[in-house]
């Protein structure tokens, strides 16, 4: 019961004070999802010892985080900035 209590609180954590991602972490999580097979049993652990100070909690929820947004993007609900620099 103890471990599901520190659960619910780590959850509860993440909601409320969401893990910041600078640039260089997103770069080490682009390289590490290639580099980490799909199929590994331990992939958000492998992934997150390549992020300096990620947990492999954090690092599964950026993936599902990124996946989300995406899937809102190709469905229509939402729409991709335009940058002065786009042809």
């Amino acid at each position: 019961m103890h471990q599901k209590t520190i659960d619910m609180a780590a959850a509860a954590a993440r909601t409320l004070w969401p893990t910041q991602w600078t640039r260089e972490d997103n770069k080490l999580f682009e390289k590490a999802l290639i580099t980490v097979p799909e199929n590994s049993s331990n992939r958000w652990e492998e992934i997150a010892e390549k992020i300096p100070g990620k947990s492999a909690a954090q690092v599964k929820d950026h993936y599902e985080d990124l996946v989300h947004d995406i899937l809102e993007i190709e469905s229509g609900r939402v729409e991709l900035p335009n940058y002065p620099d786009d042809l």
